[in-house]
This record gives C-alpha cells, sequence and structure tokens, in this order.
C-alpha cells in the first residue's frame, strides 16, 4: 500500500502555507482532522492503520504557525474555516467528515458552523469549549493569555525550553496532571510516538501556540448548529484537561449529538480509541456514500 502523504503543501491566495498530511486509505471518503492546543498534524500518525482500516481518508491540518503551516500574524478563529473549504476545494472533496480532538473539536465546530451542507459526519474526542472547565494548568494558560501577555509568554516557554532540554523532565511534569489512563497511554511507545513527535514540533516555534490561547481565552461557543449531519461525542470521566462536564455544554451546540461518557478514560483517551472513534465516524458517513 501507498506510504501516507506526511508533507503536503498548498499555497493560500495570501501566500501562507497550509500544511496537511494525509493518512489511512487515500480513496477512502474524505475525513478533516483537527489537532489539539499545542499540536501538529504528526499528532494523527496513531490514525493511519485504524483510517486504514476502516477505508477513511484522513487529513490532518497544521493550523497557521503550527507544523509547516505558515504562522498568520492576524488570524482570527472566524476566519479560519475558508483556509479548511480552500483545502477541500483543492482535494476536490465536495463534502467530508470531521474529526477533533480537544481544542481541534472547538475547530471542527468552527467548520461545521461555518458550511454545516458540506459536512457528513463529526466526531469529536474531549472536545474544548470555550468558558468550559479545565484543569489547573490549562486554567493558568487561559488566565495569563487575558491578562499577563507576558506570563503566557513565560510560561509556554519555560514548557519549551524543558520539552527540548529535559524531555524527560517535562514528560514527567505533564504526568503529574493527568490521571492512570493517560500515564499508562505515555507510556506505550507505538502509540505515544506520534504524540510525542507533535509536541515536539509545536514546540520549536510557539507564536501559533501563543496566539491560539490568546484566541481561545476570548472566543465564543459556536452558535447552536443544525444541519451538519450526525454527531458523536467522546469524553473520559477522568479528564483532567477538558473537564468532562464539557461534553454536555456541547449540546447546546449540537443538539442532536450523541454523547458517550468513558468510565476511567483521561485526556489522552483518544490516542487509544482511535480505530472505535473512526469507526464509528465511517457508520455515521455511510448514509451519504454514493
Amino acid at each position: 500500500s501507498p506510504m501516507p502523504e506526511r508533507d503536503a503543501r498548498l499555497r493560500l491566495p495570501d501566500g501562507r502555507i497550509l500544511s496537511y498530511a494525509q493518512y489511512g486509505a487515500p480513496a477512502g471518503p474524505g475525513v478533516f482532522a483537527f489537532h489539539g492546543t499545542p499540536g501538529t498534524r504528526l499528532m494523527f500518525a496513531v490514525a493511519d492503520a485504524p483510517a486504514r482500516a476502516q477505508g477513511l481518508r484522513l487529513i490532518a491540518l497544521d493550523r497557521p504557525g503550527y507544523g509547516d503551516s505558515t504562522y498568520q500574524p492576524d488570524r482570527t478563529l472566524a476566519g479560519y474555516p475558508d483556509e479548511v473549504a480552500r483545502l477541500a476545494d483543492h482535494l476536490e472533496l465536495a463534502r467530508f467528515g470531521l474529526l477533533g480532538i480537544s481544542a481541534g473539536g472547538y475547530h471542527a465546530g468552527l467548520v461545521a458552523a461555518s458550511m454545516p451542507e458540506r459536512i457528513r459526519a463529526t466526531a469529536m474526542v474531549s472536545p474544548y469549549l470555550p468558558g468550559c472547565a479545565l484543569g489547573g494548568w490549562q486554567r493558568l494558560f487561559m488566565h495569563a493569555a487575558r491578562t499577563q501577555p507576558a506570563l503566557l509568554h513565560l510560561l509556554s516557554g519555560g514548557i519549551a525550553w524543558a520539552e527540548r532540554n529535559l524531555p524527560r523532565l517535562a514528560y514527567r511534569l505533564l504526568e503529574l496532571r493527568l490521571n492512570d489512563a493517560d500515564r499508562a497511554i505515555m507510556h506505550d511507545h507505538g502509540k505515544w510516538e506520534g504524540m510525542e513527535r507533535s509536541m515536539h514540533r509545536a514546540c520549536m516555534d510557539l507564536r501559533g501556540f501563543n496566539q491560539e490561547v490568546r484566541l481561545l481565552a476570548r472566543a465564543a461557543a459556536p452558535p447552536r448548529i443544525k444541519r451538519a449531519g450526525p454527531v458523536k461525542i467522546w469524553h473520559g470521566l477522568e479528564d483532567r484537561v477538558v473537564l468532562p462536564q464539557t461534553a454536555l455544554l456541547w449540546t447546546a451546540v449540537f443538539p442532536d449529538a450523541e454523547l458517550e461518557l468513558i468510565p476511567g478514560a483521561g485526556h489522552f483517551w483518544a490516542v487509544a480509541g482511535m480505530l472505535e472513534v473512526l469507526e464509528r465516524l465511517r457508520s455515521m458517513m455511510e448514509p451519504c456514500d454514493n
């Protein structure tokens, strides 16, 4: 089978590069995949085999300033769906599915709200929503983004420095904030490797991350979204990053969403549960297969 396309590029009308990777089945129905904050397209390496098994073509995008996508100084959240639409047009996908992890879930929501007629189905895992309850570190970052930008840069810079120079310490600190299930996933090299490469890549240039945290800290929840295809949301009951009650808040955005709260699971459940997620996404997209 052909190697997945890891380093694809699209030049946008304003000259920026939109970087993306394709995983799974090249001829399958298209699904756009949105990484967390911070993150890159590389976090979806773990989805390559499951996507191939489900016959899905997964297209993972680097948001502006992440991975190999050009930083966009005047980026807005409202403007983001437009570049997803441009990539869809470039790939000749009239309709497509969405997969959003963590803050990528919020970005999937923005896309669904702006072009519901093009969305076949949406899958979200531990999706962030503005105004939701967050873990301690995340609250600190959001507070800094709203009130003390210099503190935000200091915090993110410190973490990135540790990730580059003392990676074991950086991961130990991350583990302290997580539950047992998340720690077990982090210790499973086969599953965690893509996530580790993604985090490492995201820490090389913090402009995208700092900017996105500032945008998310002031963002509004998307309006109620109707007619955007079926939606399923998974959330770990032990998630200490985006707290599980967030899943219920999402039902104000997607009134018909199916919620699955997973006992014992933490924030990184998607890394282990990817096959289950893609299987469900495939079955939600099925009715519109032609």
